[in-house]
């Protein structure tokens, strides 16, 4: 079968695009030879290296590594991004010098030879990588798992991703406040007036959450076998972005140990990845005792002072009666129990969420304190608190 057939429409989104279907490893004997070697693109920062007839890739210090699959007909590149899903053509130039793509052109730094590319599994989405990105959207579960295990990460990115809708999609909604009295016309207290200012307040607040970015809840809890499901392909596919997604679910639904060992696959793939950071500070609890990582839930609010080297709330004390102390802040907060988890509560935005220890520390757990891991400091003077 040919690698290349005659261009055909494809829509993505508002634009249109002409795109190559990409069926095998092979290239006719009448298609243009692929130009291999490296090409560096303005900026010097990302390199496109086209390893063989059929495969090359994206690369960079600041951005994670981008699997391609190619085909060539004369000047034409057809590639598959078989890590974003995008399908796009590219173009040759300047006797192959020159790498033109919609959003930057690449130069040829050094040319080499065409390795040989190891022959895609029989009837998988490498083999028909256009038919399969275009249907990674719709695509259920159990063909995105055989995918994402094939190697191709846009595909584990849709697989999470259906997960996590269907978490939420089935989540309990939330009961929104009653309606003040004030707004209520049947009500003694109903003034049309003192509505109005009480709506606009609400609708400040909720703006004010969405432009500041404040809204960092816990996301719906996924089922034991798809979080199991999820790891296992982190370890199988060791994607630098889809490993650090999953680290994330993992760590928010109690899965402590394996999230942070998501975070050291992530961190693998590149020295500035993302993941590097946080797989760094959770790293000197890899020799620890299990319970540096076991999460139990809390029966009662902790009482005392708990630090963490990175997070939004470095510093945390807990005194009587759910009152909290954070560091920088100046009015108290305050902190109750849901679930045997530990909220903290503030005015404006969503709750910091922690989970309690086996060793007694804890961790953050909600979308903006990920990863953070707080040690219980000894009390001060014998200091006592009633939770």
């Amino acid at each position: 079968m040919p690698a290349a057939v005659l261009p055909r429409p494809r829509t993505t989104g508002w634009r249109f695009l002409l795109v190559f279907a990409l069926a095998t490893a092979s290239v006719p004997a009448a298609a243009q030879s692929m130009a291999c070697g490296t090409y560096k693109d303005s900026s010097g920062n990302t390199t496109l290296t086209i390893e063989s007839e059929g495969h090359g890739f994206l690369s960079g210090p600041y951005q994670a590594t981008e699997d391609l699959r190619m085909v060539r007909q004369e000047d034409v590149l057809g590639t598959g991004n078989l890590s974003t899903g995008r399908l796009e053509n590219w173009y040759f130039s300047n006797d192959d010098r020159t790498v033109s793509t919609p959003y930057r052109e690449f130069t040829r730094e050094s040319a080499a030879a065409c390795k040989t590319m190891p022959e895609p599994i029989e009837g998988g989405c490498v083999m028909n990588t256009s038919e399969c990105l275009e249907a990674l959207p719709e695509a259920e579960p159990l063909q995105l798992h055989a995918w994402c295990a094939e190697g191709v990460g846009a595909a584990c990115m849709q697989l999470l991703e259906t997960y996590q809708q269907q978490a939420k999609d089935a989540a309990p909604n939330v009961d929104e406040p009653p309606m003040p009295e004030i707004c209520k016309e049947a009500s003694p207290s109903f003034n049309a007036e003192g509505c109005m200012a009480v709506a606009e307040k609400v609708a400040s607040e909720m703006m004010g959450k969405a432009v500041l970015g404040l809204q960092h809840s816990v996301d719906a809890p996924l089922p034991p076998a798809q979080l199991d499901e999820l790891d296992a392909l982190c370890r199988v596919q060791h994607g630098e972005t889809f490993c650090a997604d999953a680290a994330e679910t993992l760590w928010s639904n109690g899965r402590l140990q394996q999230a942070r060992d998501a975070l050291q696959r992530s961190c693998a793939q590149r020295a500035d990845a993302p993941a590097c950071a946080p797989a760094e500070d959770l790293a000197v609890l890899a020799s620890a005792a299990a319970p540096a990582l076991a999460p139990v839930p809390a029966s009662t609010l902790p009482c005392g002072s708990f630090e963490a080297e990175r997070s939004v709330l470095s510093q945390i004390r807990f005194l009587a009666g759910g009152v909290v102390q954070a560091g920088g802040r100046e009015q108290p907060l305050r902190a109750s129990l849901r679930d045997g988890r530990i909220h903290i509560h503030r005015e404006l935005g969503s709750d910091f969420v922690l989970q309690l220890l086996q060793n007694g520390n804890l961790v953050g757990i909600d979308g903006g304190n990920h990863f953070a891991y707080y040690e219980r400091k000894p009390a001060a003077g014998g200091e006592r608190c009633t939770p």
